[in-house]
């Protein structure tokens, strides 16, 4: 079972907030946040490794929380954990969290003003003729965006010169919607992600009113989704 757990709750995060989540995260990340000029930065990294940490504690791992390496090509993995796959991904409104028994990958983008230069650069001719066909261009370019980058951070091959190929072919095809777990620390509010598979890979999309989309690539297994409902559930 692959489960993605989300946090768009960034405005909540204050810089109160903030002072004390640095006090609950690793020396490692508490560096790494302080590195950024940028408040924003700030607040989604630290949240970042929170949501791995609340990850952790649903599927219930105890213990210290597990020192985290980096394979030659950046991809993050659990030292003393090998089995359970994890990747994180955040923008300016949200926060999320993938983990599994399998490698997975996520990629959360901000849906911003549609580029036509960029979109050129980085999709194949398949999928520029589906953005420029699409109800709404910019969310259709994200969505395609999130699918290249959840999929190359899955496989742990990063980011590369040639976006336009990546994606052998271009999912049409829905196989089913999943819908957002709502109970006491969470919230679903309408959300429910779009699954297609295509490469051998299965994609898990979703395009939040809140100004987002957030891909989960994974292999051909359930998913689960969690949202969390306050930055108190994150902090707990």
């Amino acid at each position: 079972m692959t489960v993605c757990y989300i946090f768009d709750r960034l405005d909540d995060f204050d810089e109160s907030v903030l002072e004390a989540a640095l006090e609950l995260v690793s020396p490692s990340r508490r560096k790494k946040a302080l590195s950024y000029v940028r408040m924003r930065d700030r607040k989604t990294s630290v949240a970042a490794e929170l949501l791995l940490r609340y990850a952790l504690k649903d599927m219930g791992i105890k213990g210290p929380f597990p020192e985290i390496c980096n394979e030659a090509s950046g991809k993050p993995f659990f030292r003393d954990i090998p089995s359970l796959h994890f990747n994180l991904s955040h923008c300016a409104l949200c926060v999320a969290c993938v983990v599994g028994d399998e490698p997975v990958g996520v990629d959360v983008e901000c849906t911003g003003a549609y580029s036509p230069e960029l979109a050129k650069f980085v999709l194949n001719a398949e999928e520029l003729a589906a953005v420029l066909q699409a109800a709404s261009p910019e969310i259709e370019f994200t969505r395609l965006w999130t699918m290249k980058e959840s999929l190359l951070k899955c496989t742990g091959e990063g980011l590369r010169e040639d976006m336009k190929n990546v994606l052998a072919t271009l999912p049409h095809e829905s196989t089913g919607t999943i819908p957002v777990l709502d109970h006491a620390s969470l919230r679903c509010d309408g959300m429910s992600f779009v699954s297609t598979e295509t490469d051998g890979h299965c994609f898990h999309t979703t395009a939040s009113p809140g100004g987002y989309v957030l891909t989960v690539c994974s292999g051909r297994v359930p998913l689960r989704v969690c949202r969390l409902n306050s930055v108190t559930a994150l902090i707990r």
